[in-house]
């Protein structure tokens, strides 16, 4: 009787002991996650508000949820806006984010969106459907425009000044995700699908963006030689 009540004794301690470790690295994955990221966000602030005229700084960037986003807002911005300039000029907005409720009317304000629902089609809403910390930025004015990618026109004939791109209007965002809607698929730099990621954080002209690529331009075309 003693052994057996010693072997069931041992059962319970083994299975406790599982259960502890469970809890924990559930309660890890839950705040000690989301604490990197929120860490991140008020980092990427900092270098924001610190970083020198004409200097652009690498930062490694923790966004560690699927959905995750940073929505950046310029001062006077109703909405942010990702845009396609076609070869000809043209523009078309694939989607956009209403500037968030909590965002400071007339300052910059930067906000970590805990999960941006993409809009499916072209032209459609993004939205932030969970929480949102937004911060405004009393030092500095976030970029109207911050280039996501570009490419030149290799048809046959054409102008070699021809150029087709991707921007951000009216601030910048950053997206953490795994999937997203098919028109995204030739924008490259667009997406975050790791949790960390070198991006950059760089000041022109009195104006501060962030971008994903090395080649930060947050200015628009013809304002760089």
């Amino acid at each position: 009787m003693p052994r057996a009540f010693a072997t069931i004794t041992f059962i319970l301690v083994v299975i406790g002991v599982l259960l502890f470790v469970m809890v924990g690295k559930i309660a890890y994955d839950i705040f000690a996650v989301s604490f990197r990221t929120s860490n991140s966000f008020t980092t990427m602030i900092g270098k924001m508000e610190s970083v020198k005229e004409g200097s652009q700084d690498p930062l490694a960037f923790f966004l560690d949820k699927d959905k995750n986003a940073i929505l950046a807002f310029s001062p006077d911005a109703q909405r942010l806006e990702l845009i396609n300039k076609e070869y000809n000029g043209a523009e078309l907005m694939l989607t956009y984010v209403e500037r968030l409720s909590t965002c400071q009317k007339g300052k910059s304000c930067i906000c970590l969106c805990s999960e941006l629902s993409v809009g499916e089609s072209i032209g459609s809403e993004s939205r932030c459907t969970a929480a949102a910390e937004c911060r405004a930025l009393n030092t500095v004015a976030i970029t109207s425009y911050t280039l996501i990618s570009e490419r030149r026109s290799d048809q046959v004939g054409s102008s070699k000044n021809l150029m087709q791109s991707y921007f951000w209007k009216n601030g910048f965002a950053i997206v953490r995700s795994e999937t997203l809607p098919a028109y995204f698929n030739n924008i490259p730099g667009i997406k975050i699908n790791q949790n960390v990621k070198a991006v950059y954080v760089r000041k022109d002209l009195g104006k501060v963006g962030v971008c994903t690529t090395s080649n930060c331009e947050i200015l628009p075309p013809g304002t760089y030689n």
